[in-house]
């Protein structure tokens, strides 16, 4: 007597239109590129050295009164979450990052797909010397337009070219340029077993 199980074909049908739904379902790649202001960053993080000293020091003085050589024992934890210095200081650095927060500007990249994003790379060739160098595209050209079309605001590609040309410095431009290639090209998958 064979002992040979029988396939449902419906059930084989319905776990691919299951995959089928996921694929169809995922968001599109979205990332957001936050420029900070330098005095309010500078502040940020010089607020958060000083907590550092502070807990730290607040740390010793529990630990020796408590008699507990373990750090990050229970006790030594709960009285440094209570000395009067650690939770101003912990206070300063909030203060300090919600003005880091206020003053800094934040764009989100979405990724358009892989047949509008090689349309829009299509759009912009590169020059003679551009191909001789290997280059895909023209990137004076390609960037804002790609800046423009990725950008979840309403950011023309005029602005974009004024924003990545003037505005920004070279490596600002670079990692908002390079964000929304990555929002294109980035690849969400992995080779596991089968």
């Amino acid at each position: 007597m064979s002992t040979e199980t029988v396939k449902n074909p419906n059930s084989e049908v319905d776990a691919w239109a299951a995959k089928v739904a996921k694929l169809r379902g995922r968001k599109t790649l979205e990332r957001p590129v936050v420029f900070h202001d330098d005095d309010t960053s500078e502040a940020a993080e010089q607020a958060r050295v000083v907590a550092g000293h502070v807990e730290a020091a607040a740390r010793k003085v529990a630990q020796v009164a408590l008699d507990i050589k373990n750090p990050i024992d229970p006790l030594v934890v709960a009285a440094v979450d209570e000395d009067p210095n650690v939770i101003e200081a912990r206070a300063g650095v909030a203060a300090a990052e919600k003005a880091q927060a206020d003053a800094s500007t934040s764009l989100r990249v979405r990724g358009l797909g892989s047949d509008l994003y090689e349309e829009l790379q299509g759009e912009h060739p590169p020059t003679d010397k551009q191909a001789k160098n290997g280059e895909e595209y023209n990137v004076k050209t390609f960037a804002p337009a790609l800046v423009s079309a990725c950008c979840t605001d309403p950011l023309t590609v005029e602005f974009a070219a004024e924003l990545l040309g003037t505005i920004l410095n070279q490596g600002e431009a670079a990692v908002l340029f390079n964000t929304c290639i990555g929002v294109n090209q980035g690849a969400r998958v992995s080779l596991g077993k089968g």
